[in-house]
């Protein structure tokens, strides 16, 4: 399967600006993707489908609202919070982690950014 790489010029932003009130994504052990509700119904227009991007040169995964035809899109699922379930595009980019981990997140054109810096 193929996966989108964006060439991004992004401003270096601290994670830590916001506090602990800042909207997150997160990655799970268990190679998913965690998006709280908030995010999902604020920034991704509660879609049922989203395309994951990754920006080698900021470190960003990028996650955006897809057709629900798209069959090229994650379906994103209903757990506590939803769930996304990646687990190659997790290891293409050494993503993976050994504990639950919170990325903060920005908004930028549609598109949901989290900070992987922090993962690698």
């Amino acid at each position: 399967m193929d996966v989108d790489v964006v060439e991004r010029d992004v401003e270096e932003w601290d994670s830590g600006e916001k506090g602990l009130t800042e909207d997150y994504i997160s990655i799970y052990p268990n190679d998913a993707i965690g998006i709280p509700q908030s995010v999902h119904r604020d920034y991704l227009n509660s879609t049922e489908k989203a395309k994951l991007l990754y920006s080698e040169n900021t470190e960003e995964i990028g996650i955006k609202p897809a057709p629900s035809s798209d069959g090229s899109a994650y379906t994103v699922t209903l757990h506590t919070t939803k769930v996304i379930s990646p687990a190659s595009f997790l290891r293409a980019f050494d993503l993976e982690v050994d504990e639950a981990t919170r990325l903060p997140i920005k908004v930028d054109d549609g598109i949901v950014w989290a900070d992987a810096s922090k993962l690698h």
